[in-house]
C-alpha cells in the first residue's frame, strides 16, 4: 500500500518538474546555495534490556536558491541510521514511511533511512505565492505543542533524534498562499493528493485474558484514492502585536483507527484491522507580545465519523488547546515558559460503561492506544532554558504532567558550541507516575505506559553545521 502511494508521489512531482522544465531550461543562470549537517550521537536506556538504544550517524544536505530570479526551489535530503544492533542477527525489511523515502530494519537497533525530505518548487504571480512538490508545512502558532498543526506526520519512537524538526515528514502538497493588502495578512490553501501515517514501530500483536482474544494486525498507509485526498484553508492576520489565524484542515488520522471483528463462541476472538478514518479539524490561535511577554494560544476542534461515540475502534470527537505564556529575564540570559493543555474528549465511554465483558476488555485495551482514555485531561508544563557565556552555553529543562493520568515526563540538556559549527550536547528524559506500581490505570498515560515507563534515556550528540 505505501508502495504505491510513493510512486503516486513520484509521478506527482515529476509532474511538477516536468511543467517547470521549460522556464528552468531558459534560465540563464541557477544562483544555489548548499548548506547540511552531520550528527554523531549515541542514546542509552539503562533500566531496558538493551541498555544500549541507538548510535550511528544522521545527516542532512540542502539546495536552496532560484531559476532566473522567478522560480525558487529547495531539494533537502536526510540520511538516519541506527547500528546499535550491528553484532546482532537481522532480518531486513524495507517501508516507506513517506513519499520518496526508504527505511531498511534489521532489528530492533538497526535501521537505515534516506529520506527526500523536501523538493519543491516555488514562484509569486502579483499577491500570490505558489509552493508545489514535497515540503514541511506550519499550521498554527503555538511553540512545540501545536494542536492544529497536522499536516505532516512525524515518526514516532522509530528514530532517536534531539530536534523536533527532524521527526516530521515530508508531505506532497500544493500551497497557495494569497497576501492580503498592506501587510495585513494571508490567506493559504492547500491540497495533499497523498496521506501520510505516522512513522510507528509495528503494532501488530495478539493479546489473551480468559476465553477472550484479541489479534491487532499491523498497519499500513492509506492507498491512492479520490477518498483520501487532504487538504485545507487558514487565513492569518497581523493585527499590531497581535496574530491571530483561523483554520480548518481535513485529514486522514495520522494514529490508525481500527475496525472491529468479533468472532463469537465458546472463546472470543476480536480481531483489530487498522485504518485511518477522516477528521475535520477547525483551528484559532493568536499570538500577543505585550511588554516583554510572549503569549500564545491554540484551539483544535477535531470531527470524527464517530458522531456519537459509540464505534469503539474509532476516535471520538474532541477538543484539544493550549495556552502558553513566556518571557525572558537577565537581558534574555534565561527564558521560562509555562503551558496548559486541556483536551476534552466528547461522547467518552469508560471501559466499565460496557456490559460485555469482551468489550470492556477492548475499550481498556484501545484506551491505551488511542490517547482518549479520559473525558477530560490536562497538561502542564514548565520551560527554562539559558544563553550563557555569549551564547556558547545553552542549558535546558522541560517538565511535562497529565493531571487525569497522574504521569510525568521530565527532561534536561546542555549544548555547549565548541568552534563555529562544531556544538556538542547532552541530556536525559525520565519517565514517571504518581500512582502506585501496579494500578492498570498507569497504561492509559502517555508517560506511564507500559511502552514508556521503564525507557528512560541518555543521549550525546556531536552535530557539525556544514
Amino acid at each position: 500500500m505505501r508502495a504505491r502511494s510513493s510512486k503516486a508521489a513520484l509521478a506527482a512531482l515529476l509532474l511538477v518538474l516536468a511543467a517547470a522544465a521549460p522556464a528552468l531550461a531558459e534560465a540563464p543562470a541557477l544562483d544555489l546555495a548548499a548548506s547540511g549537517w552531520l550528527a554523531a550521537s549515541a542514546y542509552a536506556r539503562p533500566n531496558a534490556a538493551e541498555p544500549f538504544a541507538a548510535g550511528g550517524l544522521r545527516g542532512g544536505l540542502a539546495l536552496d536558491g532560484y531559476a532566473f530570479d522567478a522560480v525558487g526551489l529547495r531539494l533537502s535530503l536526510e540520511a538516519y541510521t541506527n547500528l546499535a544492533g550491528l553484532a546482532e542477527a537481522a532480518d531486513w525489511s524495507l517501508a516507506q514511511p513517506d513519499p520518496l523515502s526508504l527505511a531498511a530494519t534489521g532489528n530492533g537497533r538497526l535501521a537505515l533511512g534516506l529520506d527526500l525530505k523536501e523538493a519543491w518548487l516555488e514562484f509569486s504571480a502579483g499577491a500570490l505565492d505558489a509552493r508545489l512538490g514535497k515540503q514541511v508545512v506550519a499550521w498554527g502558532l503555538a511553540d512545540g505543542n501545536n494542536p492544529t498543526d497536522n499536516v505532516n506526520a512525524r515518526h514516532v519512537g522509530t528514530r532517536f533524534v534531539s530536534t523536533l524538526d527532524e521527526q516530521k515528514l515530508g508531505a506532497l502538497a500544493a500551497n497557495l498562499v494569497y497576501n492580503l493588502p498592506g501587510n495585513l495578512g494571508t490567506v493559504q490553501g492547500l491540497f495533499l493528493p497523498v496521506s501520510v501515517p505516522n512513522d510507528m514501530s509495528s503494532i501488530a500483536q495478539t493479546i489473551t485474558a480468559g476465553p477472550t482474544t484479541i489479534v491487532i494486525e499491523d498497519d499500513e498507509a492509506p492507498g491512492l484514492a479520490l477518498v483520501n485526498f487532504e487538504g485545507g484553508l487558514r487565513a492569518l492576520f497581523y493585527l499590531g502585536s497581535v496574530s491571530g489565524s483561523a483554520s480548518w484542515l481535513s485529514y486522514l488520522n495520522r494514529f490508525p483507527d481500527y475496525e472491529v471483528t468479533v468472532v463469537g463462541g465458546p472463546a472470543t476472538l476480536i480481531t483489530l484491522s487498522p485504518f485511518h478514518g477522516r477528521v475535520n479539524q477547525f483551528g484559532l490561535d493568536a499570538a500577543w507580545l505585550p511588554g516583554g511577554f510572549d503569549l500564545r494560544t491554540e484551539w483544535a476542534l477535531s470531527l470524527t465519523g464517530d458522531e456519537d461515540g459509540t464505534d469503539l475502534g474509532l476516535a471520538n470527537s474532541s477538543l484539544s488547546g493550549v495556552v502558553q505564556a513566556s518571557k525572558s529575564f537577565f537581558d534574555s540570559r534565561l527564558t521560562a515558559s509555562l503551558a496548559w493543555a486541556p483536551r476534552i474528549v466528547f461522547d467518552h465511554h469508560e471501559a466499565s460503561d460496557y456490559a460485555s465483558p469482551g468489550d470492556q476488555m477492548l475499550a481498556a485495551e484501545l484506551a491505551k492506544y488511542n490517547g482518549q482514555a479520559y473525558a477530560f485531561e490536562q497538561v502542564g508544563s514548565l520551560r527554562l532554558a539559558g544563553k550563557l557565556l555569549g551564547e556558547t552555553l545553552q542549558p535546558e529543562a522541560l517538565f511535562l504532567a497529565e493531571l487525569e493520568a497522574r504521569d510525568w515526563l521530565a527532561t534536561a540538556s546542555v549544548a555547549y558550541n565548541l568552534a563555529d559549527g562544531v556544538n556538542l550536547k547532552g541530556g536525559l528524559g525520565i519517565y514517571g507516575s504518581f500512582r502506585e506500581e501496579g494500578d492498570p490505570e498507569r497504561e492509559w498515560g502517555t508517560f506511564s505506559n507500559s511502552r514508556t515507563i521503564d525507557n528512560d534515556y541518555l543521549y550525546l550528540e556531536l552535530r557539525l553545521s556544514l
